[in-house]
């Protein structure tokens, strides 16, 4: 009862933390491409792309790391959060050498240096968060992933909107996510280096690196992608189309930190409860996240209208946000794939699973771009998910073959996909 309270508690946090970070772009998205041009939205659009793609090397795969180790290594808990310390000390440093030089050039250029900025930012912020999570303190955690996301973007759009930040807006963005990381770790300054645990934790979490790596271009490197294949405008439209299409597996992501610690306290106690109790809770994910899709689905159309205006071609966008939200269920198989992978320590086979997934995504786009157009983005979602659930779940097959999980939650792809096909029809 006290493990279900506290997972509870958790993910009434987490709700609420989701609940800002996915009305943030909902509320401010139409203001944006009200008062930016296209071409000025497309560019605060690439810059938090890169900004948040980079930001998963830049954390050298310790979220997952720590994760892991704080969870069932609690004796080395104090080493291991020692070690951060020299890591920060070079990220808040390079990131503040790259914000000021941001001032001396300007264009893509400056977007791209100020992206390297806030993926430094970010990464300390991703680390940090993962300890949270790991110890279960859910408000800290929310605290950050709002800080970092919705804070910085809400103040930018007022002062957007009042004329008092006509230029620099990206700057701006990027320094308040940069002073967000740099006071919650004065104190790296001053701790002594535990050069060894970090190199243990590194170690341990590096090949995590290509599947963070591909699991942020899956949900943002479309809109890169896309503005290199049809035009930085492009790039602008898709993030309108991901904001509808992309919301369960947001959403998703964000119970995911709820989920993945109470499997793994679950699997600590015993391997058949573990179990249990990870196919449950697939189930009844699976059926929430079915429900929030299809209801994406209906009225997607209503939707869009109110996020940009007529000339950002919304007729365009619909098809490809139906197509995107039936992926957010196989995200529920992936997902929980991971969490056997996690439990078994075995994050070599995300080394190599997430990134010939998104290799597929990008082959996709590249090739049918030109005929299908931003369709060709969702559809390259579709075939990323689905690779991933496939092959993590042959890994697991591999490697653990006498865990047995739930394939009920099939049947909402089944319901979604012809849902899909008679609206598109």
């Amino acid at each position: 009862m006290r493990t279900l309270n506290k997972y509870l508690k958790n993910t009434s946090w987490y709700l609420f933390g989701s609940g800002i970070q996915g009305l943030a772009p909902l509320l401010l998205t139409p203001i944006l491409t009200r008062t930016l041009n296209q071409s000025e939205f497309s560019q605060f659009v690439l810059f938090i792309a890169i900004g948040t793609v980079l930001s998963f090397l830049f954390s050298f795969g310790l979220p997952a790391a720590l994760t892991r180790e704080l969870i069932l290594n609690k004796s080395n808990s104090e080493n291991n959060l020692l070690s951060l310390g020299l890591l920060k000390k070079y990220l808040i440093l390079f990131a503040s050498i790259l914000i000021i030089f941001s001032f001396f050039v300007s264009d893509v250029l400056q977007v791209v240096i100020l992206a390297i900025a806030l993926a430094m930012a970010l990464a300390i912020v991703q680390i940090d968060m993962a300890i949270y999570r790991a110890q279960q303190k859910a408000s800290g955690f929310v605290f950050l992933a709002i800080g970092s996301t919705a804070v910085p973007a809400l103040l930018m759009t007022i002062l957007i909107f009042t004329d008092l930040l006509a230029e620099n807006f990206l700057v701006f963005y990027a320094a308040l996510v940069f002073l967000l990381a740099l006071s919650k770790n004065l104190s790296s300054f001053r701790t002594s280096v535990q050069s060894g645990s970090l190199a243990f934790l590194i170690k341990m979490g590096s090949p995590t690196i290509p599947h963070g790596l591909g699991m942020s271009l899956m949900q943002y490197g479309d809109r890169i992608i896309i503005a290199a294949a049809l035009g930085l405008t492009a790039a602008g439209q898709m993030q309108i189309a991901a904001l509808l299409g992309t919301a369960p597996l947001l959403l998703l992501s964000t119970l995911n930190h709820a989920w993945i610690p109470a499997v793994l306290e679950k699997f600590r106690d015993a391997k058949n409860i573990g179990v249990e109790f990870l196919n449950k809770s697939t189930k009844y994910l699976a059926a929430f996240i079915a429900v929030v899709a299809l209801l994406i689905m209906i009225f997607n159309s209503q939707v869009l209208k109110i996020f940009a205006p007529e000339d950002f071609g919304l007729a365009e966008l619909s098809p490809v946000v139906v197509v995107m939200t039936i992926s957010s269920v196989i995200y529920v198989f992936y997902l929980r794939n991971t969490h056997i992978l996690t439990y078994l320590g075995k994050f070599q086979s995300l080394a190599w699973i997430t990134p010939v997934s998104i290799s597929l995504q990008i082959i996709f786009i590249f090739a049918l771009a030109p005929a299908l157009g931003l369709l060709s983005a969702a559809l390259a979602i579709l075939l990323a998910a689905s690779s991933q659930a496939a092959l993590t779940q042959l890994a697991i097959k591999r490697l653990a073959p006498e865990i047995k999980l739930t394939t009920s939650p099939l049947i909402f792809i089944v319901i979604l996909s012809m849902f899909a096909i008679i609206i598109l029809n």
